[in-house]
């Protein structure tokens, strides 16, 4: 993913992918898979916000959305 991805993918986030992880959009705990459909690239930070209630989603576009605890979208 980080030779696709340049940047972590989080809005309005521009650390480079050689500083960021590649990042389950459904937790692994979850049953979410280690295939590249269910991930995403993001920088420290935003992998371990998720820890804090934030949540991904892939559309069927191949977007992300992402997701504030209270359920609305980040843009």
């Amino acid at each position: 993913l980080k030779a696709i991805v340049q940047r972590c993918q989080w809005p309005g986030c521009d650390r480079w992918a050689r500083t960021s992880q590649a990042d389950h959009l459904e937790p692994h705990a979850d049953g979410g898979t280690s295939d590249p459909h269910n991930c995403g690239i993001h920088c420290p930070h935003h992998n371990k916000i998720k820890n804090d209630g934030y949540t991904t989603q892939r559309q069927p576009d191949g977007d992300i959305a992402y997701y504030r605890p209270d359920g609305t979208p980040i843009t």
